[in-house]
């Protein structure tokens, strides 16, 4: 037997077992994440969105929202002044930002309040921080409730001579518009955290500014950039900062490790985390430890129909909400021609009792496929471009629960949750704001499985005719 009659079958057998176990399913997915299969919006009934206050918000990266007490909710959001400060936040123009900056320079970054009760909406000033949109191009954040009352916010900040996270300290009253300028937290020169895009701030009781950062990419420009982008390679990473490690990266192998959120533990115990990992379509659950400093435990990775970029806690922590985008290939030129290429953008829940092993009783050795329901999908961008966080207010208690009597919502096995849906874009003015937003908020998997199938028959039936 000759080695030709070995080595062929052999060769074969190899490259079958390849294009089986990981070529086609990676096309599969990309044909799904990338938005090829989708031909349907899901929006809102018409009228009941409005763009709000687009005088003041600008290309609103991030937006939190924060519940003081009955009858005082704030969104804090941080916006661009001006839209040539926004290459600032995408690493492959900022490579290129520095050299071939502006002139003149474009004025700095704003962070808005929004009171939702009054729609009063107020800058907060800075004091003594540096003007100018070399010292302030804000990017994602998060802030921790102190024991005082006060605010602790967390901003990833990219200067002009470096990106930093800067933290600052808030009063949230109504007559106090100043945020103070406490620390700032210089990103390493070893690579760690070199595109930082989003932040996790855990809050420590004693006081201890211990925080995350995703960084979003490995390279700046060229060929590598481009691979690293259109194949979705894992060359991303999460870094962790305290003052007893320092910063150090705790997770790797990410694609495109993008927006940040978790749970505030009051008492110092576990807290979860949900990152994007943008590039694969995912969702990933991490659990910090405070018991052994700067690891986290892997509980489980929640695919999505698109490519997520901010995710967002409910103020209950029942719920997440992710923002994302529907038409990534149309986004890269959206990005480059606002006024002229629109883009998708698309909001998802998932019931995080679903996540993990809570559905099981918190037993580890099982973890349950969360339902992920799309409650808002607008492929053409008619109502939103390039969605990149999305909140959501339930000031309206849920239609239908015990003792309400001044609605019903016929909603089969399910409960009916109202109230004020909001999604930001990378690029356009104002906030998307849908009122008397309502969806089922069942976290029932079995009826989750039975509407997915009923939409996909609707779908499949229009098709045809």
């Amino acid at each position: 037997m000759g080695i030709k009659s070995i080595l062929i079958p052999t060769i074969v057998i190899f490259l079958g077992y390849l294009l089986q176990a990981h070529v086609i399913p990676y096309l599969h997915r990309s044909y799904h994440v990338m938005g090829l299969s989708r031909t349907h919006s899901q929006l809102p009934p018409e009228g009941s969105c409005a763009v709000a206050h687009q005088d003041k918000f600008l290309g609103c990266e991030d937006i939190h929202i924060y519940k003081k007490e009955k009858g005082t909710t704030y969104i804090f959001a941080a916006c661009l002044a001006a839209y040539e400060n926004r290459w600032r936040t995408l690493s492959r123009q900022r490579a290129i930002d520095k050299e071939n900056r502006p002139v003149p320079t474009p004025p700095g970054d704003k962070i808005w309040r929004w009171r939702l009760e009054t729609d009063e909406v107020v800058e907060l000033e800075l004091p003594g921080f540096p003007e100018g949109g070399d010292e302030r191009a804000w990017h994602g954040f998060d802030f921790i409730e102190n024991a005082n009352g006060t605010l602790s916010f967390y901003i990833i900040n990219h200067r002009v001579s470096g990106s930093t996270i800067e933290k600052f300290t808030h009063e949230p009253d109504a007559k106090n518009h100043i945020l103070t300028h406490s620390a700032t937290f210089p990103l390493p020169e070893n690579g760690i955290g070199k595109h930082p895009n989003d932040v996790y701030a855990y809050p420590d009781p004693t006081g201890r500014d211990i925080f995350y950062v995703t960084s979003e990419h490995r390279y700046d420009t060229g060929i590598t950039r481009t691979i690293e982008d259109y194949t979705r390679r894992p060359w991303s990473h999460l870094a962790y900062y305290s003052p007893e490690t320092g910063w150090k990266v705790i997770k790797s192998g990410l694609a495109g490790a993008n927006g940040l959120t978790g749970t505030k533990p009051t008492d110092g115990g576990p807290a979860r985390i949900y990152l994007s990992e943008l590039l694969a379509g995912n969702i990933i659950i991490l659990e910090h430890r405070p018991d052994v400093a700067g690891e986290v435990r892997e509980i489980q990775t929640v695919p999505l129909g698109f490519l997520p970029d901010n995710p967002a806690l409910s103020s209950d922590e029942k719920d997440l909400y992710i923002a994302g985008h529907v038409t990534p290939l149309r986004s890269y030129k959206h990005f480059s021609n606002p006024e002229s290429v629109s883009t998708g953008s698309a909001v998802a829940r998932i019931a995080l009792s679903q996540t993990g092993s809570d559905f099981f009783g918190g037993r580890d050795e099982y973890t349950s496929t969360p339902a992920v329901e799309e409650i808002f999908v607008d492929l053409e961008g008619k109502l939103i471009n390039g969605s990149s966080t999305s909140v959501f207010w339930d000031r309206l208690p849920p239609v239908g629960a015990p003792g309400e009597e001044e609605e019903e919502e016929e909603v089969e096995r399910g409960e009916v949750v109202a109230g004020d849906l909001f999604i930001t874009g990378l690029t356009g003015r104002g906030i998307l704001r849908c009122k008397e937003f309502k969806y089922d908020a069942s976290d029932d998997p079995t009826l989750k499985e039975e509407q997915h199938e009923k939409t996909v028959e609707k779908d499949d039936h229009e098709e045809e005719e």
